[in-house]
């Protein structure tokens, strides 16, 4: 394959221009998959959010005496962070994975 590819041109071109288009093409698409996975974290991060204040305003209508601690509340707090930090982190990805989509698309 490699000395049919070296000894006509235009086959040459036309492969490289194909494996160009399709890495374009997947790196269109990962980012297409990373935007809509860091949407679907939001809106975990939101269900979360949620839950931590029903929570809590559930606590404040109890009696003094049988509220529940502050402490209570850290798991949903360090879930929030984590899916924070990770709706971040997606939403890098997914701006470099475009980013290389559009130089791939120019050139």
């Amino acid at each position: 394959m490699y000395v049919f590819v070296r000894t006509h041109q235009a086959f040459a071109r036309l492969w490289t221009a194909r494996t160009v288009s399709f890495l374009g093409d997947s790196v269109g698409l990962v980012a297409l998959l990373l935007y809509v996975a860091t949407a679907l974290l939001c809106l975990y991060e939101l269900h979360v959010d949620a839950r931590r204040f029903f929570f809590i305003a559930k606590q404040l209508e109890l009696p003094e005496g049988e509220r529940g601690s502050w402490a209570t509340t850290t798991v949903y707090r360090r879930l929030r962070l984590r899916l924070i930090y990770t709706s971040y982190v997606m939403a890098a990805l997914a701006t470099v994975a475009v980013m290389g989509f559009l130089i791939l698309r120019i050139f």
